[in-house]
């Protein structure tokens, strides 16, 4: 039961979800989501039509559930990050992605022998790993395992879920930390005008669609900003409400264009 054709399907949407949700965090919920109703998917056709045999049984719960199970992990745990990390400033999220990298390497640690038997390769115990009926009671049954669907769960393929997502997360969480590293060791702008007019700026460069294709949402301009001139912009979609209401809704822009067609006036002349 290898359902090659049904998890195309599920890649197909997941690339779709990528390439035309241009808010980030909006990207997440969607792709959680899918990655829920294809593991309900998969949990009804175990129920419906189980398995060949106990080879097939464990390649659906070490290889095809995994590559939806790993990703629903992985994209929670994006989601929770950078819902909280919005709400930080850069000393803030430094210190959030060090905790999250700290926890990470606590679960290789605690599950280090399972692990290393994933990455050997090994198979000598995917019996009492990534099958359902046998009894586990004297493996080493992960506390990840207790309260789960017995008729869609092994021992440990939740703890391999786990691992593959925090591999992905590890990966983008050491990104994060050194695009930060390096935006605090060159630059040493500061953002001096209002935040009011540095808001004006963002929305300009997200209405117009110039950043990453038009993907890049308003937040996570606004997290460049900050980072590049220590600044925090808090409720950025209440000051563009207060932005509509204004007389003069584009003081700053308006601004910009009037000084830069005055210099350029100069420098003609």
């Amino acid at each position: 039961m290898k359902n090659v054709y049904h998890n195309l399907i599920f890649k197909k949407k997941l690339e779709d979800i990528k390439s035309t949700e241009p808010d980030l965090i909006q990207s997440y919920v969607l792709i959680i989501e899918l990655c829920k109703n294809h593991l309900f998917d998969l949990r009804a056709k175990v129920l419906n039509k189980g398995f060949l045999n106990i080879r097939d049984e464990i390649f659906f719960f070490k290889h095809t559930k995994q590559e939806a199970y790993a990703l629903l992990l992985y994209y929670q745990e994006l989601h929770f990050l950078e819902s909280t990390i919005n709400l930080l400033d850069i000393k803030g999220t430094n210190k959030t992605i060090k905790r999250k990298l700290k926890e990470i390497r606590s679960f290789y640690k605690e599950n280090s022998h399972f692990i290393q038997y994933v990455l050997l390769g090994k198979c000598n115990l995917d019996i009492e790993y990534f099958t359902r009926n046998i009894d586990n009671s004297k493996n080493e049954r992960s506390s990840l395992f207790i309260n789960l669907d017995v008729n869609f769960n092994t021992s440990h393929d939740l703890l391999l879920a786990k691992f593959g997502a925090y591999k992905k997360l590890e990966s983008y969480l050491y990104k994060k930390l050194n695009n930060y590293k390096c935006n605090q060791e060159i630059s040493t702008l500061r953002w001096t005008a209002s935040k009011n007019a540095l808001i004006e700026l963002i929305y300009a460069l997200y209405f117009t669609r110039v950043i990453n294709n038009g993907k890049a949402s308003v937040k996570e301009i606004a997290k460049a900003f900050e980072s590049i001139f220590e600044v925090k912009i808090n409720d950025i979609y209440r000051t563009l409400v207060e932005i509509k209401m204004r007389k003069q809704r584009i003081k700053f822009l308006h601004q910009l264009v009037l000084e830069f067609q005055e210099n350029i006036k100069k420098n003609d002349a």
